[in-house]
């Protein structure tokens, strides 16, 4: 029966178990062991014919990323199960990213991988750990044991996939393999792209309700903490940078608090239109226990954007010479108006998601823009633009041939692509669960975009999307930023099924 300790104790544990015994080797095994199967054992019974203690570095439930329910048993659970394993002398939950650390101090004689880290490492730490291993002259040793997979154990017994989810994986799985994939998305990486928009600032702030007021009808709170998140084109800059080379940001706003949420993005380049215009902000009341929304506020003021104004930003605009991968992120504020909007309209090659919120509902839409190879909005926010209610919206998709690709997000039923020809791809979701939606439909649109600037497959475009907003939605606003070989892990995990 194997120990559970925590890894500060149990480094000093083994440290001291090797000055008795200097001769003493330790083997270290890291991963998620989710649901143990018979790949799982013979794993960690070839470890232990290796060396005298064999240590599990489990990772932690915040750093689980499988997919949707992922993981099954939570960080209590999986530690108790490897413990009842005979070939396990000691574990302990990570609360790292990575047993990087817990490697660097430890210092085992001997790490072990299974066969599926040959082919490829997604998490890209593998590199990193085999050099620390070799600084004190341990072993990385690849164990022979049969490849078997806990995610596709789960996704066939235990994942909540409908019917739809499941046809749509089985199809994308026919006719695209994930190394396909894989490709696609790392040869993003070497686009460049421009980014034009508004900058928001989402402000929550989370509150203790304490019941309802004793003389009006009306919730009383107390106001605890407040966090400040991108919003916004802002947000849209970051989720691009994980995946493409270089994003050439233009806004609007106060130069330092700008820099102040891009310092940690190098390959985002920022030029501030106008340093005098307000960044936006947005406020959202929360309860801090379930994180449920009690009120948003909506801060906005429309910028008053003179003439000569607009003028300035479209001369700063003209010396970059842009001509493709126009990334538009209007939020209806007031940027996109008079010799401005007239300019970035004679841009036919750009991609466009139009906002309808409480400030300018109904008066920003799409239709200002004349041409466009791409556009992605919600139904609402299509059905203003074509003013209709009630007629098939589809239809009237298909006949608008001025924007050459349409895409329809409708939040938990998924989404619509249409391409060049009027061929419909539908997709639906693949997270059930969400923490919070803002900021999804930004997620689909720019990878969605990036996508199409680097010609995928159109199928795979809606598939995609929808997992990288599915990500996007386990997590408050846009706070998380998803890494690239994160993304990938979780479309791998979807896939194997």
């Amino acid at each position: 029966m194997g120990k559970i300790l925590d890894p500060k104790n149990l480094f000093f544990k083994i440290i001291n178990l090797k000055k008795k015994n200097p001769k003493l080797k330790v083997g270290l095994c890291h991963g998620v062991f989710d649901i143990i199967h018979e790949g799982h054992i013979k794993h960690f019974e070839y470890s232990k014919n290796k060396c005298d203690i064999l240590v599990v570095s489990l990772t932690s439930d915040q750093f689980v990323n499988k997919g949707p329910g992922r993981p099954y048993n939570d960080e209590i659970k999986r530690s108790n199960i490897l413990a009842s394993i005979k070939y396990i002398d000691y574990v302990f939950i990570n609360y790292n990213a990575t047993p990087l650390n817990f490697i660097k101090h430890l210092k085992p004689n001997f790490y072990f991988k299974g066969k599926d880290y040959l082919k490829t490492d997604l998490t890209g730490n593998l590199a990193k750990e085999s050099k620390e291993i070799k600084k004190f002259k341990g072993r990385l040793i690849i164990t022979p044991t049969e490849i078997m997979s806990s995610t596709k154990i789960y996704n066939n017994l235990f994942s909540k996939f409908d019917n739809y989810q499941k046809i749509t994986i089985q199809n994308i799985k026919s006719n695209f393999h994930y190394d396909l994939i894989e490709k696609i998305i790392n040869i993003a990486s070497k686009t460049e792209l421009t980014l034009i928009g508004d900058t928001i600032i989402d402000e929550y702030k989370f509150c203790d309700v304490i019941g309802l007021a004793s003389k009006d009808p009306c919730f009383s709170t107390v106001e605890n903490r407040i966090k400040k998140i991108q919003g916004g084109a802002l947000a849209v800059a970051i989720m691009a940078s994980q995946f493409v080379k270089k994003v050439n940001f233009f806004t609007y706003g106060e130069d330092d608090i700008l820099k102040k949420y891009l310092k940690k993005y190098r390959n985002i380049n920022l030029i501030n239109l106008n340093t005098k215009l307000s960044i936006q902000k947005k406020t959202r009341y929360l309860n801090s226990n379930r994180f449920e929304k009690i009120l948003q506020v909506t801060n906005y003021k429309k910028l008053k954007l003179t003439e000569h104004s607009a003028r300035l930003m479209k001369s700063k605009m003209q010396k970059f010479k842009l001509k493709n991968n126009i990334i538009v992120c209007d939020f209806g504020v007031g940027l996109f108006e008079h010799d401005f909007l007239d300019w970035i309209n004679t841009i036919k090659d750009k991609y466009l998601n139009v906002q309808t919120n409480s400030l300018n509902y109904g008066y920003n839409t799409v239709k200002k823009y004349f041409k466009a190879r791409y556009v992605s909005l919600d139904e609402r926010e299509w059905r203003l633009a074509l003013q209709d209610q009630e007629d098939s919206l589809l239809l009237k998709l298909k006949k608008l041939k001025n924007y050459h690709y349409k895409n329809l997000t409708r939040g938990k039923n998924g989404s619509i692509f249409i391409d060049r020809s009027n061929k419909i791809i539908k997709s639906p979701v693949f997270f059930n669960k969400t923490i919070d939606t803002t900021g999804c439909g930004d997620a689909y649109f720019i990878l969605s975009s990036i996508l199409l600037i680097n010609k995928c497959p159109i199928e795979l475009i809606p598939f995609l999307s929808n997992i990288y907003a599915g990500i996007h939605s386990q997590s408050l606003g846009n706070e998380k930023v998803i890494p690239k070989n994160e993304y990938l892990r979780v479309v791998k995990g979807i896939l194997n099924i």
